[in-house]
């Protein structure tokens, strides 16, 4: 048996997202797979739908940043069990670059907890543009 990702079994979560996208694909729409939404938890929920279905994105792979925890994640995969795919965190704030030992052991118990389908972005060396 796989391990339950927010209620649904893996295989189950994972015929939800495919049902989204072959659902699309039969309207004749071209799916957009969002691999790095950077979550801040600063757009409604249903305003973040709305602009996922206005402009044909059937899964987001929600990257929580470190203020609101790998668990937000969770929270819009069981409210959208069809459009948001659970990471863990992204590494990209202060925690991740100075190595905080609380984040660290932290992520390594949600990567190893199976209820995330991968890990968020992480920086090894961040360039900054000039408009940052």
């Amino acid at each position: 048996m796989q391990a339950a990702v927010f209620g649904l079994e893996r295989d189950e979560q994972i015929n939800a997202f495919r049902g989204r996208i072959q659902g699309m694909l039969k309207q004749g729409v071209l799916p957009v797979i969002d691999v790095e939404y950077h979550h801040g938890g600063n757009i409604e929920n249903e305003r973040l739908v709305a602009a996922m279905d206005k402009n044909g994105v059937a899964l987001i792979w929600v990257g929580p940043n470190e203020r609101i925890g790998s668990v937000a994640s969770i929270r819009l995969n069981e409210l959208y069990p069809d459009r948001f795919v659970p990471t863990t965190v992204h590494g990209d704030g202060k925690l991740w670059h100075s190595s905080d030992r609380g984040f660290l052991e932290k992520l390594e118990k949600d990567v190893l907890s199976g209820k995330y389908f991968a890990m968020g972005e992480f920086e090894a060396r961040h360039y900054q543009s000039e408009h940052q």
